[in-house]
């Protein structure tokens, strides 16, 4: 078998080459594993027509970081019909069906996973998706066709039913399911609790598995929350490992089930991923709300309000931007930060359960934002990290909306790093990475200036740059994504055709501990600290 480089092997030599402007050699060994051997695939395999995926260098120059537009909507009902055109014509034409890839669905009993990377490649194809409404508006578009238009193909709509619960819910362990609940006092938010069991798990003692009449008797009370099912179990494996692949992202998926007849299934709250919201069976009702003022809960994390202790009213949120049914076969997209609220008390979630995947990107839990390469540039820097706001130290959280939520925007990796890519150099290639690596860099200072005029602007771009070595941040920022993406990808991997023989709880919990690992010496890297050696994740364990 051939040999696979470690991307962190070649560590040295890509901050070597950020440094000296030479990235000559590091791009292939930069790759995560089971890839292909290309620096991270962001140009996409097949072009769609209208769907064009890279800018030439002369359109990159001067392209300044897109705002965030606050209760104003962008992205219209062509748009949307757009989108939902591309991706009919995609996912059903013969060239994304093979009979091979068929047969080893049908044999293997895993869930159907060309359908839903087609789907997510195509909306990171699509220029309306990454420029109106990525991480700045919600959005509804029908994955599969409307009931009416039956007998035609679905792939959205019963991709996980009650019967598949029951069927695989005792790979789940219960340590993770959870049944939504308010506060005890009712003057907090979203609290979760344990399904099935009570108190908390035994240390050294095997975690018993998730019960389906456990299952049943919580919905009686509240939503059932199964957090990274796709980690446990294999037809979620696919979905999420397909999701991955298409967007080049973390990706993490969360199943809600939650009966008819609830006034009451979240309250409204805020998530640190940007979230895709398929509707498998029955329907929910969605309120979306643009993002409250940071400054409204100073100190408060913005992704996570309405949760434990925190109260998210909605005489705090407003009108809602976005109020819909979901129905079977559609997808609702919410980026994160925006608060939500649900409910499966209209006429249409009638008649049987609520079962919908969430297919969270996970760019802010794993530090894959400019506020996190800000706090390593500054840490590493022996500089404070808190904002100057009119010549006071203070919480981040005191800057204006547009401040804040530009410092904490996602990072340009995987498909988001099409708008950076210079066209005329080849795919995969040493100047790619020299350019994304760039870009990222001078954006950081550009935001960083907009944030905190006061303390930075005198050095302007360039010059911040160099002083806070912004190049170096932004290399091991990219090798700190490779990384993620690495464990993740073999994670869903091994769930999804079972490479390791351990029970599902000790295979997730080995690569957990990996990304663990990885967090911690990214941390400990922006503290300027020795950083403990990182994980391995070429190895199943």
């Amino acid at each position: 078998a051939a040999m696979r480089i470690s991307p962190l092997s070649c560590l040295p030599l890509l901050l070597a080459a950020c440094l000296h402007h030479d990235f000559a050699g590091a791009a292939s060994a930069s790759s995560p594993p089971l890839s292909n051997p290309k620096f991270p695939a962001f140009a996409f395999s097949r072009a769609s027509p209208g769907l064009h995926l890279r800018r030439s260098s002369a359109q990159m120059s001067g392209r300044k970081p897109a705002g965030l537009s606050l209760g104003r909507m962008q992205l219209g009902k062509a748009d949307v019909s757009g989108l939902e055109e591309v991706v009919r014509k995609e996912v059903w034409s013969s060239e994304n069906l093979p009979a091979v890839d068929r047969a080893y669905e049908v044999l293997s009993g895993s869930q159907p996973a060309r359908p839903w990377e087609v789907l997510f490649r195509s909306l990171g194809a699509s220029e309306a998706f990454r420029s109106k409404a990525w991480a700045k508006e919600p959005f509804v578009m029908n994955v599969d066709p409307p009931l009416s238009d039956a007998p035609a193909p679905s792939f959205a709509r019963d991709s996980f039913t009650m019967g598949d619960l029951e069927e695989h819910v005792q790979h789940y362990p219960t340590s993770y399911a959870a049944q939504g609940a308010l506060s005890p006092d009712g003057k907090g938010g979203w609290y979760m609790r344990r399904v099935g069991v009570s108190g908390p798990p035994v240390p050294g003692q095997p975690v018993p598995p998730t019960k389906f009449a456990d299952v049943q008797a919580s919905l009686k009370q509240g939503t059932v929350v199964l957090n990274s099912a796709g980690g446990y179990i294999a037809p979620l494996a696919s979905i999420t490992l397909a999701t991955l692949e298409a967007f080049q992202l973390p990706i993490g998926l969360n199943l809600y089930v939650t009966n008819p007849g609830m006034a009451l299934s979240a309250p409204p709250h805020t998530d640190k991923q940007d979230v895709f919201v398929v509707q498998s069976q029955g329907s929910k009702h969605w309120r979306v709300f643009a993002p409250p003022p940071p400054k409204n809960r100073m100190g408060a994390d913005p992704y996570s309000r309405g949760k434990g202790p925190d109260a998210l009213t909605l005489e705090e949120l407003g009108p809602p931007l976005l109020e819909t049914d979901l129905l079977e076969g559609q997808m609702l997209y919410i980026p994160a930060g925006f608060p939500h609220t649900t409910d499966t008390t209209s006429a249409a979630s009638a008649g049987k359960p609520s079962i919908h995947l969430t297919l969270g990107v996970d760019t802010h839990i794993w530090g894959l934002t400019y506020a996190s390469l800000r706090q390593a540039a500054l840490g590493r820097a022996r500089q404070k990290t808190l904002v100057q706001v009119d010549g006071t130290d203070r919480d981040v959280t005191s800057l204006e909306d547009a401040q804040y939520f530009g410092l904490h925007h996602p990072l340009p990796f995987g498909f988001l790093a099409a708008d950076h890519l210079p066209e005329d150099a080849a795919s995969g290639s040493s100047e790619q990475a020299r350019a994304l690596v760039t870009f990222i860099a001078h954006d950081l200072a550009r935001r960083m200036i907009e944030a905190e005029a006061a303390r930075f602007a005198a050095e302007g771009v360039a010059g911040l740059v160099q002083s806070l070595n912004l190049l170096e941040v932004a290399a091991y920022s990219l090798m700190h994504y490779n990384r993620i993406l690495a464990i993740q990808r073999n994670m869903y991997v091994d769930a999804k055709v079972g490479i390791s023989k351990a029970p599902a709880p000790l295979r997730v919990q080995h690569y957990m501990n990996q990304l663990d690992q990885a967090m911690t010496h990214w941390v400990a890297w922006s503290a300027g600290a020795p950083p403990p050696p990182p994980p391995s994740p070429f190895r199943s364990g």
